[in-house]
């Protein structure tokens, strides 16, 4: 008889901030005792862009085989998961600044696999006191337990940050200008500023301060030009740089103690 294979579940691995939702940089390692299961049960794993997938065969020790039959074993499933990206926390929101000793616990409860919509620090353990023994730190682990309520389709969804953007201007030769500002190309929205600030290694600056938060984007629209000679008057003031450089996920810097300002609003700094 041939046998055909079908989804037993399949894990989506999303984040907010890349276009596309889909998260591409997770690497998904069953355990050994998983390993023996897969064996056991004569199932497949396969992994795609974002998502990775148990299947199961039509036909098992030449008899029917159905998805209900192997949900019915309660069978648990472990993986080791670990994240190819080294600037992940640095456009991923609700998680703490210090996670050196923790990871990412998902286990199917509740119709998903994390304690909210979206992935926060209450998804985070310490893994020195996991069940399973790990010598180094992994990114994360996921566990599923079989039931007959398991969907087929799972989702790990991860949030994009949304912070405060502060420009500094701190170029000698832009300082020079009189009437600073920092708006959009239709001058119908002003960053607050100029405030004088001193950075780290003493240089006087200028900073912007966005009147709101803006989400973090793989690919945003948003454009913001430094202008001089402006005033909220009716002047919208002459262009110096029409295009102002936006944050790159790579590279982030903070000039302030928790990159805090007045008011206690999360920034994120973009030194020109």
């Amino acid at each position: 008889m041939n046998s055909s294979y079908e989804p037993l579940f399949i894990i989506h691995f999303k984040h907010d901030y890349f276009v596309s939702g889909i998260f591409a940089h997770i690497d998904v390692k069953p355990t050994n005792e998983t390993l023996k299961i897969i064996r056991d049960y004569d199932l497949v794993i396969k992994k795609n862009i974002g998502s990775f997938s148990i299947h199961f065969p039509s036909i098992f020790a030449s008899s029917p085989n159905s998805r209900i039959n192997i949900l019915s074993d309660k069978l648990n499933f472990h993986f080791t998961l670990q994240c190819t990206d080294a600037s992940f926390m640095n456009y991923t929101s609700n998680l703490p600044n210090d996670i050196e000793n923790k990871m990412f616990l998902f286990q199917y409860a509740n119709n998903k696999l994390h304690t909210n919509d979206r992935v926060s620090e209450n998804d985070l353990i310490d893994f020195r006191q996991f069940e399973i023994p790990y010598f180094s730190k992994p990114f994360g682990h996921l566990k599923i337990q079989l039931d007959e309520n398991l969907p087929i389709e799972n989702f790990i969804r991860f949030s994009a940050q949304s912070l405060y953007w502060r420009y500094i201007i701190r170029s000698p030769h832009l300082l020079d200008y009189s009437g600073l500002a920092i708006t959009n190309k239709n001058r119908n929205i002003q960053f607050d500023g100029p405030y004088p600030v001193t950075l780290p290694n003493g240089d006087p600056a200028l900073s912007f301060v966005s009147p709101n938060i803006i989400p973090r984007k793989e690919l945003t629209q948003l454009t913001w030009q430094l202008v001089e000679q402006f005033n909220t008057d009716g002047n919208g003031g002459k262009t110096i740089i029409p295009n102002l450089q936006h944050p790159n996920h790579k590279t982030i810097s903070f000039i302030g103690a928790d990159y805090n300002i007045e008011g206690q609003k999360r920034v994120l700094d973009i030194i020109i």
